[in-house]
């Protein structure tokens, strides 16, 4: 029903009464490691009731022959797809654990979970709006592709400069966010942030997949990108975590390929298009490393500690976006920036509104 205001509201909420409220209590009643076990209930409790008063359905036993197995087929294809997916995510942890130890495994996870956390974040937001909206128009070709459009040039133009910018400080990143002592997670987050993108944009693929009920296409892809991983683990660890690393990056961008394949088929996207709409991701991740690149190198031969190399690179960087979306708004608000910049108005603050109203001039 779109209602994302109230969704977020309603997780917000429910997550502040577990975590905030019921954690705290818990933990002053000496309940130990099970206050974090009453803080998950008690959220997932009241968003479960929240959900199911705030958008009721017949309580009343109904069964529908022609519904179930509609919802059979459907949910057998979309379980095998997550199950190789999960498989495909826990691969290279059981080749990393397996061949070379518990430490490399804290190594190799950390760096792991490091590069997939914004990215993660990013594709679920994503996901969660563009399933409903996809979904909603799959019979209606014209805005199917409009939104997975949306999609992808979104993904690119956000998640490749941050890959960019993660890639140049990650010793500095370890040690800020880990402590020095996991210094070695360094090397394996470097290599993972080069695949981000395609952590992050295969999700697209995902959801325009799973909107259009495609799901036995993309359990058989998701059951070889499982493979690509275990056997990218495997060669890999001959060189280390690092090795692993490489593999994984490998195996991300062949699921990439190959998801993007079955995405473009369902859209009638050209190939030609969907290379076009990372352009300006390109662009800007080359121009904001290159900027990070140079600060981070200054800040660190003048003996400056991790966390001023981190603070003082990011500052550079949040000044250089908006410049460049003001210089070249055509490039990085892309094909859809109309649309764009009117639902940007329309939530801007007000002393923000006169600088959209100038780009929309700009660009109309």
């Amino acid at each position: 029903n779109f209602r994302f205001t109230w969704l977020a509201l309603v997780d917000a909420g429910a997550f502040a009464l577990g975590f905030v409220v019921v954690a705290p209590i818990l933990t002053l009643l000496n309940f130990g490691v099970y206050a974090l076990v009453g803080a998950y209930l008690t959220q997932q409790v009241v968003r479960t009731l929240c959900l199911l008063f705030g958008s009721p359905h017949e309580m009343k036993p109904m069964l529908e022959r022609r519904a179930v197995g509609e919802l059979l087929y459907f949910g057998m294809g979309f379980s095998l797809a997550k199950l190789s997916n999960y498989f495909a995510t826990q691969a290279d942890y059981l080749v990393v654990g397996r061949w070379l130890g518990p430490a490399a495994l804290g190594y190799y996870a950390n760096a792991y979970q490091l590069m997939a956390s914004p990215a993660t974040l990013f594709g679920q937001i994503l996901d969660r709006v563009l399933f409903p909206t996809m979904a909603s128009v799959q019979d209606e070709p014209v805005r199917l592709l409009r939104a997975y459009r949306s999609g992808v040039f979104a993904c690119a133009v956000v998640i490749l400069p941050v890959s960019s910018v993660i890639a140049v400080l990650a010793p500095e990143l370890t040690v800020v966010l880990l402590g020095p002592t996991w210094a070695d997670v360094a090397t394996p987050l470097r290599i993972l942030a080069f695949g981000m993108l395609f952590r992050t944009s295969y999700k697209i693929s995902d959801t325009i997949v799973r909107a259009t009920g495609a799901v036995y296409a993309r359990a058989w892809r998701q059951g070889l990108f499982a493979l690509a991983v275990l056997l990218g683990a495997l060669v890999g660890q001959n060189w280390g975590i690092a090795g692993v690393a490489v593999g994984v990056v490998l195996a991300l961008s062949a699921n990439f390929l190959m998801m993007a394949q079955l995405s473009l088929r369902i859209s009638g996207m050209l190939w030609t298009s969907f290379c076009h709409l990372h352009v300006a991701g390109l662009v800007m991740a080359t121009l904001l490393g290159g900027s990070s690149f140079a600060m981070a190198t200054w800040l660190r031969s003048s003996g400056a500690e991790p966390y001023v190399v981190v603070v003082g690179t990011a500052l550079v960087d949040v000044v250089l976006v908006p410049i460049l979306i003001w210089a070249r708004p055509q490039l990085f608000l892309g094909p859809d920036r109309v649309q764009l910049l009117k639902m940007l108005a329309k939530v801007a603050p007000g002393h923000i509104k006169a600088g959209i109203a100038v780009l929309q001039r700009r660009v109309s």
